[in-house]
């Protein structure tokens, strides 16, 4: 009995080609349908990966809750973890396994590990029984996916009523609640473990700079404060701008010395980061420090 090869169709044309070009078609190397080296939006292939572990770390937004107990989050992390998929690409930013490098401080430890960057914050609000009654995301890894993961098993396990109740000790109806996702290194097992998964590795990178004297469109706040330390996390991108969207506090203890920097950080431009040559977003840490004495120097 003959086989039919069925007609395919050029694309953007409606005119069947042959059956020499079908299979030519379909014996071409997949490293020809590979995204170009420099593939805008994504990161460049590699043929490196590494295994890693999808870790959630929960915490109160309750400034009368100073900490969540351990049974508790420990309950809530197995509660989601059934229902979560790690995410498979492509992936858009880039940074180390671990902390994100701190920009204007040491360099990454050679051997450093550098994978694509798939942390990102769940705010949600718990009723007493263990119910979600709201859930907002925070933009840091630039990637829908990761995004998607998260609130995909809070649904999920909220749907199977499977979320575990607050504790007695906390006297009130509900409960603000943090979900931090980051990656951290498989091997080391790490508590709150979501699941495991493989990311792609990548090595010789080149860390984004400011440009010359560019942070000093960081301007030094009005108000009169004492000295003071802004740590930021966010992402470079391959243009060598800073995106607003991820931005993170880490540490500050003014007000206005957080709203200096994330008036002028924008402003700011940067070499980006780079991979074998292409420029790549870039997952960071810098720390903003403003002194009243060199004030008038800025």
């Amino acid at each position: 009995m003959p086989i039919t090869l069925p007609l395919l169709r050029a694309r953007g044309t409606s005119r069947p080609i042959g059956l020499a070009a079908a299979l030519t078609l379909l014996a071409a190397p997949l490293a020809a349908q590979s995204p170009a080296p420099c593939a805008d939006g994504a990161l460049p292939a590699t043929t490196d990966s590494v295994r890693v572990s999808i870790v959630a770390t929960v915490t109160s937004r309750d400034t009368g809750v100073a900490e969540l107990p351990a049974e508790y989050t420990s309950k809530l992390v197995s509660a989601l973890a059934p229902h979560f998929q790690a995410p498979a690409g492509p992936f858009t930013v880039l940074t180390t396994l671990g902390a994100a490098p701190t920009l204007g401080g040491a360099a990454p430890a050679a051997g450093s590990v550098l994978v694509p960057a798939l942390g990102t914050r769940a705010f949600i609000i718990v009723r007493k029984d263990g119910s979600v009654a709201k859930l907002d995301m925070i933009t840091q890894s630039m990637s829908l996916d990761i995004e998607d993961a998260i609130e995909a098993a809070l649904h999920a396990a909220d749907s199977a009523h499977t979320l575990p109740a607050l504790p007695d000790a906390i006297k009130r109806d509900s409960m603000p609640i943090t979900i931090t996702l980051r990656v951290a290194a498989a091997a080391d097992h790490p508590a709150g473990e979501l699941t495991q998964t493989t990311l792609p590795k990548y090595t010789g990178v080149t860390l984004p700079a400011a440009q010359d004297a560019g942070l000093k469109a960081i301007a030094y706040p009005k108000a009169d404060i004492p000295a003071d330390a802004v740590e930021l996390q966010f992402v470079i991108d391959a243009a060598g701008a800073p995106l607003p969207i991820t931005f993170d506090t880490e540490k500050v203890s003014y007000r206005e010395s957080l709203d200096a920097v994330i008036d002028g950080l924008p402003k700011v431009k940067y070499s980006p980061a780079q991979v074998a040559g292409c420029p790549v977003s870039f997952s960071v840490m810098q720390t903003f420090s403003f002194d009243p004495k060199n004030k008038d120097k800025r």
